[in-house]
């Protein structure tokens, strides 16, 4: 439907096409989340029997190995991003159930505002 036409779309109409758009997402997503599971344990076997690449038939796999940083003391991380003002070492985003703690013992957080985030939930009868 042409989101033009929407606003003059009956909500029952409306709500009939989201409810249909809505299950055949949710089933296809089954199927894909099966595909991406049976990929990452192919995956894994791969990389536990070949360390660098090789090549079969039409293919070429390169396999990289680089070092990631993985936090092991968070502690100790916290104290040297304290000491150091290392915040460029974090991501910036903010636990939303951390913040909603603090608003409910009404705690303001500095530099924190809470917006409306409107969500539609839709139960079939």
């Amino acid at each position: 439907m042409p989101s033009a036409t929407l606003a003059d779309t009956p909500l029952a109409t409306l709500l009939h096409e989201l409810v249909e758009s809505q299950t055949m997402r949710r089933r296809e997503q089954k199927k894909l989340d099966l595909m991406e599971e049976r990929e990452k344990t192919i995956t894994a076997e791969i990389l536990k029997r070949e360390k660098t690449g090789f090549t079969s038939g039409h293919y070429v796999v390169d396999i990289k190995r680089p070092e990631v940083p993985n936090v092991n003391d968070w502690a100790q991380l916290l104290t040297y991003i304290k000491d150091t003002g290392s915040v460029d070492l974090l991501e910036k985003r903010l636990l939303k159930s951390g913040a909603e703690a603090r608003r409910k013992e009404g705690i303001v957080l500095p530099g924190v505002e809470f917006i409306e985030k409107p969500t539609l939930k839709v139960e079939v009868l």
